[in-house]
């Protein structure tokens, strides 16, 4: 038993050093809209990245190149509201010290019609995060006693 804590130890030793390094090579990037709700997706690949607000992580060791500004550029992304509004960036560029998140706001054009349906999407994601929130910190106060039956003085 001995021996294969042991080994355990070391294969911790091992992967730490790993695991700190491939969070030293990410970025994240928080994707808005405004209003809330459009639905992100990557322009090329097509991947739905999520509803905004969301965030994905980078690799920063597979982005491309930095180029003479020192800027990583990403795949360009697309944000979908439920009237059907859609707006674009062609390509994202992470410029500064890339160890910091990143934040992007996609704006809503103006002249599509149906706004009232994007708001009113926007308010029911706030709703819902709201009563989520305040479930969570209901539970966060909630204490269990691990014994029951033990009845103390």
């Amino acid at each position: 038993m001995l021996a294969l804590i042991q080994y355990n130890y070391r294969s911790i030793i091992l992967i730490l050093p790993l695991a700190f390094t491939a969070c030293l090579n990410q970025v994240e990037v928080t994707f808005l809209s405004e209003p809330e709700g459009a639905t992100i997706t990557e322009i090329t690949s097509g991947i739905e990245i999520g509803i905004a607000p969301t965030s994905k992580s980078y690799d920063l060791d597979v982005l491309s190149p930095v180029d003479p500004q020192g800027c990583y550029s990403l795949i360009g992304i697309e944000g979908q509201w439920i009237s059907g509004a859609t707006s674009r960036v062609q390509e994202l560029k992470l410029c500064g010290d890339v160890t910091k998140n990143y934040y992007l706001t996609l704006e809503r054009p103006t002249e599509h019609p149906d706004l009232d349906k994007d708001v009113q999407q926007a308010r029911s994601l706030r709703a819902s995060r709201e009563r989520l929130r305040r479930e969570n910190s209901g539970q966060a106060s909630f204490q269990v006693n691990p014994f029951p039956n033990n009845n103390r003085n």
